[in-house]
């Protein structure tokens, strides 16, 4: 003979509450969490959005997302370890210089270049100044890639790997919130959202796998 299990109503109204899957508050920065600093070289100004920790190095980081104010002409800070991906969000733009007499014209928004942390880099201004966006990650922890969606209406971000999405221009709106320009989603792997976004919007998506 076969028992059966008998849940009370009582029993059940505790299920439902306690044991079925939460569903995680999405993580929202905006400009009051971004952290104003120096580059590590002192030579300028940097405002970083978000930095995840590295698993075994307590003074580096596994991924640092932050937007650069150059001002001036002069060196990149160098970082062993760590791949770059740098791309211009207003300005003149400029001319990077390598050690290997390479030179890179950054002179486009949104046109993204990559290059290793390790390489002597000088700038040097076309006009006035500029403001960057560098991600940076340590290539021996993960991978990281940028898209930019510059369509207006529902797009659903997410997926595989984990999404720092950014709203450089305009306003977007997810679950009926309004977020305000400059606002960064963090997204943790296999979660996906859809966000509304007006005319006029650049959302920079960055993608990091480990």
């Amino acid at each position: 003979m076969i028992g059966l299990s008998v849940i009370s109503l009582k029993g059940l109204k505790f299920y439902r509450n306690h044991l079925k899957p939460q569903r995680r508050e999405l993580k929202i920065l905006s400009q009051k969490d971004f952290k104003p600093m120096l580059w590590k070289n002192g030579a300028g100004h940097t405002t970083e959005l978000i930095r995840l920790d590295h698993p075994t190095d307590p003074d580096m980081f596994s991924l640092r997302i932050s937007i650069a104010d150059v001002t001036t002409s002069g060196p990149f800070s160098v970082f062993k370890r760590i791949d770059r991906i740098l791309f211009m969000l207003e300005g003149d733009g400029m001319v990077l210089e390598f050690e290997d007499d390479t030179k890179i014209r950054l002179d486009r928004p949104f046109n993204p270049i990559y290059f290793p942390g390790e390489a002597e880099v000088h700038s040097k201004l076309i006009g006035g100044p500029n403001k960057d966006l560098n991600v940076m990650y340590d290539r021996t922890v993960g991978e990281a890639k940028v898209d930019f969606i510059l369509s207006k209406g529902i797009v659903e971000v997410g997926g595989m790997g984990q999404h720092f999405c950014f709203n450089w221009k305009n306003s977007l709106s997810v679950k009926e919130q309004v977020l305000p320009e400059q606002t960064l989603i963090v997204l943790d792997s296999g979660e996906k959202l859809q966000v509304k976004l007006p005319s006029d919007s650049i959302l920079i998506v960055v993608t990091f796998t480990t």
